[in-house]
């Protein structure tokens, strides 16, 4: 109903707001001194990504138009994979290997309230939506569209920073180390772990949502 609608668009607006507060705060702290490294953090396209996800899905809550609706989906089941799989690879190098996910000079030097807005909230509070408010698993070929879109910007500008630029940029430390074939193969797992972190949101809102699921068609 109309309360409900309400609730979910201001609840939506506001994790919007706090993402794109994160990303201020993260770029205005001067903590990063090559302004073009912060096109290489997978991080910050994560943090942007669910940020706008949210923003649209405050006007979706609103809106009767199936086409907002259906780009709110669109979002959603992107800026989930985006969010569990920065949190994942984040934490699981931070807590064994922080070495090799933070750049030198940056550990000690970013809040951990900070931290954990870039890292963690944004897949916790993806599934905490996504067992509070109604979703809609939509078309596979679209989904795959905007998720092989992404992947594929954020690959491109990473390979040109690291085996193409006349001098070698690398987001995190892992990367420097990469030979053209270490990178294929950590292109292999990340596919792989985004393919299952896909498969996984699908399944949970067919199980959460199961009498409002409307797979729509190719």
């Amino acid at each position: 109903d109309a309360t409900m609608s309400a609730i979910a668009s201001l609840f939506h607006l506001s994790i919007s707001f706090l993402d794109f507060f994160g990303l201020y705060s993260l770029v205005s702290s001067g903590i990063i001194e090559n302004p073009l490294i912060l096109f290489l953090f997978f991080t910050l396209w994560t943090e942007v990504l669910h940020g706008f996800s949210y923003a649209v899905a405050a006007v979706a809550d609103l809106s009767s138009n199936p086409s907002i609706k259906r780009a709110s989906s669109i979002l959603f089941s992107l800026s989930f994979v985006a969010a569990f799989f920065t949190a994942i690879i984040f934490w699981s190098l931070f807590i064994f290997a922080t070495d090799l996910i933070v750049p030198p000079g940056m550990e000690g030097n970013i809040p951990a309230w900070l931290n954990h807005l870039q890292h963690t909230f944004p897949a916790t509070i993806s599934f905490i939506d996504l067992l509070l408010f109604r979703k809609i698993n939509g078309s596979l070929r679209m989904d795959f569209i905007a998720i092989g879109t992404l992947a594929g910007a954020y690959l491109s500008v990473t390979t040109v920073a690291l085996f193409f630029s006349s001098q070698k940029m690398a987001a995190y430390p892992f990367l420097d180390a990469f030979t053209p074939f270490h990178f294929a193969i950590f292109v292999l797992f990340a596919i792989t772990l985004a393919g299952s972190i896909y498969a996984t949101q699908r399944a949970l809102v067919n199980h959460r949502w199961p009498a409002t699921l409307r797979v729509q068609k190719k």
